[in-house]
């Protein structure tokens, strides 16, 4: 759903706790995202698939 609403690979791998490839030297070593940086994605995140379950239900 993240990529689906365009959110970048940084903020996506620290929303599932993964680490960057090592050939990625930017974000392993000098981007740092903490709770707060990741909180507007993880809202656009729910909110869109809040919208599925909704609609989903509106369908049966």
């Amino acid at each position: 759903m993240g990529e689906k609403l365009g959110l970048g690979d940084a903020v996506l791998r620290r929303i599932l706790n993964h680490t960057a490839p090592k050939t990625d030297v930017l974000h392993r070593h000098y981007v740092g995202l903490n709770e707060g940086d990741v909180a507007g994605a993880l809202k656009l995140i729910q909110e869109a698939l809040c919208g599925l379950l909704v609609h989903a239900r509106q369908d049966v």
